[in-house]
């Protein structure tokens, strides 16, 4: 059985009036049935208890336990779904990662970074404020545009010497942190060394918080991707494959939603 419970210590040091909580059970878990016929679904339909977003959105994607799921939208999380207790994260020595209980008895381990595909849009303001500096219309450039040429001049010098640790807001666990651009040199500051590196940056990052012998304790063979960013960007989906040396496999509309959905028709079955 997963660790399910209420920080209770830490609730009530922040004085959290812990009893209006609800207890904590397993899911999915059948809370009841819809009492009356509701938005064209039918009485008696079973009701869930409240399942997490990140959660469900994992489950969309249907890993096995030698599956990795990364997930690049606006943010970006990479999660490891395991069943023996005993690979929980020691929080001293891995303070990125963070371990929660998942679906039917199982974990998740967790890395969840707040760079993602916001690090691309905050580069791309930045190029359309240096253009207005310039005296240019940025709005000549469609935005659709912008990212295309990031991507395609990225995949040029997508093995650049410059390097970036785009970390612009610092992490959960360093929120301290903050960007950098370092090893620069005469020949290495072109538009494509830079788009190149911030790519990359933004994929290494996520592997110094999800670890190669992390990967490998778990024995995690493949990843699944899903986001938006990450579906429609080429050379994030290049850096993956290079960074983490292991194949990835796309999955379309992979989302809470779905995932919500999927968890509770098993109810229904049963």
């Amino acid at each position: 059985m997963a660790f399910i419970y209420w920080p209770m210590c830490r609730l009530l040091q922040a004085r959290v009036p812990t009893k209006f909580l609800p207890p904590t059970v397993s899911v999915p878990h059948r809370a009841g049935t819809l009492l009356m016929d509701w938005l064209g679904i039918r009485e008696g339909t079973p009701v869930g208890v409240a399942m997490g977003d990140m959660q469900c959105s994992v489950y969309a994607a249907q890993p096995s336990h030698t599956d990795a799921v990364l997930n690049i939208g606006t943010a970006a999380q990479i999660v490891i779904i395991y069943t023996d207790h005993s690979l929980r994260s020691n929080q001293l020595s891995r303070q990125s990662l963070t371990d929660v209980p998942y679906f039917s008895g199982d974990y998740a381990k967790v890395a969840a970074s707040l760079s993602g595909g916001n690090v691309i849009a905050t580069f791309v303001s930045m190029l359309q404020g240096w253009l207005g500096a310039l005296g240019i219309d940025h709005k000549m450039i469609g935005d659709a545009d912008i990212y295309e040429r990031l991507v395609a001049c990225g995949a040029e010098k997508w093995d650049t010497t410059l390097c970036v640790d785009p970390v612009w807001w610092g992490e959960r666990h360093t929120p301290e942190a903050k960007g950098s651009v370092t090893n620069m040199t005469g020949d290495n500051m072109t538009f494509s060394d830079w788009c190149g590196a911030l790519h990359r940056g933004i994929i290494q990052n996520l592997s110094k918080m999800m670890p190669e012998e992390v990967l490998l304790e778990h024995k995690i063979e493949r990843l699944l991707g899903s986001g938006r960013t990450l579906h429609k960007n080429t050379l994030l989906q290049r850096h993956v494959t290079s960074t983490f040396k292991r194949p990835l496999v796309l999955r379309e509309d992979v989302d809470a939603p779905l995932g919500a959905a999927m968890a509770v028709s098993k109810l229904c079955v049963d």
